[in-house]
């Protein structure tokens, strides 16, 4: 009875920790996408790393891991490279007088929240799986190189379930 007891308070608290996370992921795309509709040309690219990073380390304190700043830094600058491409190219966009700022920024906006929506799906998945005792090396302790490829793994699922609803 006890033990049955122990797996139902578990199994409820992982559903609370999931809706934290989730509102925090709609706070996190709904802020990035705000930031990128800026209409001052490659003013969101600085602004959108801390509000993503801001999300994951939440994330990770709402599962209670706390994982290296360093572990952190990797795992977001994965997707990094595609984000300056996507916003060099809303940068220029914006850059054309009058339409381009709208179009750009309406990208931009897009873009940013997509991003910033399966970054948090992708680090929530993660979170839930170190949590739950998984992705740990033989040492027992959180694995980086299998955190990065399960991230970048969710993120482009996520990323192209997103694009795919719209």
């Amino acid at each position: 009875a006890v033990h049955g007891a122990l797996i139902a308070a578990q199994q409820i608290d992982t559903k609370r920790k999931r809706a934290e996370a989730q509102r925090h992921i709609v706070i996190g795309a709904g802020a990035a996408a705000a930031a990128a509709a800026s209409p001052i040309p490659f003013s969101d690219a600085a602004i959108l790393v801390p509000i993503q990073l801001g999300m994951m380390a939440r994330i990770a304190q709402i599962y209670k891991i706390k994982f290296e700043r360093a572990a952190l830094l990797a795992v977001a600058s994965t997707t990094a490279a595609t984000q300056v491409g996507r916003a060099t190219f809303t940068g220029l966009l914006k850059l054309v007088p009058g339409v381009g700022t709208a179009a750009g920024g309406a990208i931009g906006a897009g873009v940013a929240s997509t991003f910033t929506f399966a970054m948090g799906q992708a680090w929530a998945v993660v979170c839930a799986k170190v949590a739950s005792g998984k992705l740990r090396n033989s040492e027992g302790m959180i694995d980086n190189d299998q955190v990065r490829e399960l991230f970048i793994s969710e993120f482009t699922k996520k990323v192209r379930v997103r694009q795919e609803s719209r």
